[in-house]
């Protein structure tokens, strides 16, 4: 039986990861908090950026104000609308990627020419109108 872990070993063991989960939990409790509640909440921050703003304070931008930004700027890119947020490029972008599933947002371009833009009525006029016209098509 020699190598296996004694009863106070795994018990050990399983404590360190409750803990790990813990903090996980903590940290995503925060994220999801600076998402939905805006700039008081807390939210979590990536080394990277930290050290590109280090002099500049950004905040954590609730769903909301970014989409009503998108409506009265259209046609700005991820770092523009960061800039009018004030918020982190990264945060925006993953809120805009976010909205774009759920439809609030479509972006043209591609890569540094990404541009974002309302979802309006008539661009569901257009989907829809695609889709119709795709039905009634022959299939060869």
């Amino acid at each position: 039986m020699h190598g296996m872990p004694t009863t106070e070993e795994i018990v050990k063991s399983i404590d360190a990861q409750l803990k790990a989960l813990a903090r996980e939990a903590q940290q995503l409790r925060g994220a999801r908090a600076a998402l939905e509640d805006g700039p008081s909440a807390p939210r979590p921050k990536r080394k990277r950026a930290a050290r590109r703003n280090a002099n500049s304070k950004t905040e954590a931008v609730p769903t909301g104000k970014l989409l009503k930004l998108v409506n009265d700027h259209p046609g700005s890119s991820t770092s523009q609308l960061a800039a009018l947020a004030n918020g982190d490029q990264a945060q925006i972008l993953v809120l805009l990627r976010e909205a774009e599933t759920n439809r609030n947002v479509r972006r043209s371009g591609a890569r540094r020419g990404t541009r974002w833009h309302s979802y309006t009525d008539e661009d569901k006029i257009a989907e829809r109108a695609a889709q119709l016209e795709r039905q009634l098509k022959p299939r060869k």
